[in-house]
């Protein structure tokens, strides 16, 4: 019989300061206007009959205007009712803070210092803690908890989370985006560290060349350079041979008298320009030759997209080659 009376005691031990709280403590009443008194009344009725939805507000402006505990202990109870367990487990946190602060001076508010306490531990059981700390973070930086905005204030400290999967981001200007997935268990607390990753630097990339016509061939029209270039060099061996054998021509014309020059003293002279005025036909024939082949091996012998044109024309004393477009 003592036995049951025991067990009969402690339940009456944790029940009775919940039952207590449901009516306002006389010390709470002294400090609210009548209007208020009412309102926490039908907000009461509106939780006992289930409607958590609608007692949450009304229990919510009264915990702002009365600064009462009993107010914040049924702001917790709406919200562990909703399914909204970690705001539950906050706010029934603080609400043991709060009514242990009060009871410290006034005894009347022990039993709602008792009942959120008690309350807190089976919360306590159905939540996970998450402390996320950052390490290095530049000023501006942002902290998202689910994709939900972290207050800087709340970084470093031990966040409510619900039982699971939980994905936490870093990202700010300056550095790349840290992004971690983190698994929290009923009652176990952990902590997560980000460090800021400087982004690389990254210079911008080149402009690709301009595209360029691709040509094709140009070997005969080199081959018809090279004979160009050896028909002037003939036609210049040409013109100064031929100068020189028709000056020696002239010399023995005016010492002679116009007259065929038979003094054996003229001899080497008559020689060197008869042999004059041979290499001075031989150049000009060889080098009129090139001149004439190299004409259509540059016209005709370059790259696809090339235009060239070329020319033999006379000259006095021997002829001149001309070469016009683009190589």
């Amino acid at each position: 019989m003592r036995r049951w009376t025991g067990r009969a005691a402690l339940c009456l031990a944790l029940i009775s300061p919940a039952v207590l709280l449901f009516t306002p403590t006389a010390s709470w009443a002294q400090a609210v206007t009548a209007a208020q008194r009412e309102a926490f009344a039908e907000a009461q009725k509106l939780y006992d009959s289930g409607d958590f939805a609608g007692a949450l507000p009304r229990f919510e402006a009264l915990s702002k205007e009365t600064d009462s505990p009993n107010a914040r202990l049924y702001v917790a109870r709406c919200l562990r009712e909703l399914g909204k367990t970690a705001e539950a487990y906050d706010h029934m946190a603080e609400t043991v803070r709060y009514s242990t602060e009060k009871a410290a001076s006034d005894s009347k508010y022990s039993p709602t210092r008792d009942a959120a306490a008690a309350e807190l531990a089976l919360l306590a059981a159905k939540v996970g803690h998450l402390v996320i700390a950052v390490a290095d973070a530049p000023e501006g930086s942002s902290v998202t908890l689910d994709g939900t905005g972290v207050d800087a204030a709340k970084v470093g400290t031990p966040l409510t989370v619900i039982p699971g999967n939980h994905v936490v981001e870093l990202s700010g200007q300056g550095f790349e985006a840290v992004r971690r997935e983190v698994e929290v268990k009923a009652g176990e607390s952990r902590t997560l560290t980000l460090l800021a990753k400087s982004s690389p630097v990254t210079s911008e990339p080149k402009p690709p060349p301009p595209d360029e016509k691709k040509t094709s061939g140009g070997e005969l029209r080199i081959f018809g350079i090279v004979c160009a270039a050896l028909g002037g060099a003939g036609l210049a061996t040409f013109a100064a041979t031929g100068t020189m054998a028709s000056s020696k021509f002239t010399t023995l014309e005016e010492e002679c008298g116009g007259a065929r020059c038979t003094d054996p003293t003229y001899a080497d002279v008559i020689d060197e320009g008869k042999t004059l005025e041979l290499v001075a036909n031989i150049t000009l024939g060889v080098g009129a030759a090139f001149a004439a082949a190299s004409i259509p091996l540059i016209i005709w012998g370059g790259p696809s997209e090339t235009s060239t044109t070329a020319a033999l024309s006379p000259t006095p004393g021997g002829a001149a080659l001309s070469v016009s477009g683009t190589f």
